[in-house]
């Protein structure tokens, strides 16, 4: 939120059981504080910060499948409530901010299929658009995504495809004015399921997984 970190749900190293817990990180003092917890444990959801509140949706949940829903957590009120939920049970949802609207893109969907959906949430009148943004290109799951350089990046990710092998090295940006996706030069390495944030002028892509590893890296 420009000030601290938010750490919410994922799943325990083992098990794998998606969590409710939320941490904030205090940056200046290196401390963590529990907050309030949400409804549905899920990982490797989207979640959004906008206007003093974090909008988390999608992910997938205990049964080990996609879900739909959005919770959104106020920051000042340390509490919870549900919002329209997400036009399609997705998982791996790339998403980000701008010009009031929530952006969500790509995913997987129930049975591990891809898809270039994309969709615009407005927080005011609590409601999904599908035709909003342009669908992507290609099917893109498990990317870095950030709003950048006066568009929407989806770095890396699985592309085209959901095997491992379909892990890519290209990234591409969505034009707000002429609501179209291009190609932006290729990241160094091929990575999924990474993180991704804008500092400084540049777009800083950490982590994933890559074909020439068996894990993450």
């Amino acid at each position: 939120d420009g000030t601290n970190i938010f750490i919410m749900g994922g799943a325990l190293t083992g098990p794998g059981v998606p969590q409710t817990t939320v941490y904030r990180y205090n940056v200046g003092l290196d401390t963590y504080t529990t907050l309030a917890p949400f409804t549905v444990g899920t990982w490797n959801h989207a979640a959004v910060y906008f206007n003093g509140k974090i909008y988390k949706f999608a992910g997938t949940n205990a049964a080990a499948v996609p879900n739909n829903a959005l919770e959104i957590y106020d920051i000042a009120g340390n509490s919870w409530t549900t919002g329209a939920v997400y036009p399609a049970a997705t998982s791996f949802v790339s998403a980000f901010e701008q010009g009031g609207f929530i952006w969500a893109a790509g995913g997987i969907t129930t049975g591990t299929v891809p898809t270039l959906k994309t969709y615009r949430y407005d927080p005011v009148a609590n409601t999904w658009d599908d035709a909003a943004m342009a669908d992507l290109p290609a099917t893109r799951w498990g990317a870095a995504s950030a709003f950048y350089n006066g568009g929407g990046v989806l770095a890396g990710g699985y592309v085209a495809g959901a095997a491992t092998a379909n892990i890519s090295n290209t990234a591409i940006s969505w034009d707000p004015g002429t609501n179209s996706w291009s190609s932006l030069p290729n990241m160094l390495a091929e990575r999924a399921r990474m993180t991704g944030a804008v500092l400084g002028g540049s777009l800083y892509v950490i982590g994933g997984r890559s074909i020439a590893s068996s894990g993450f890296v």
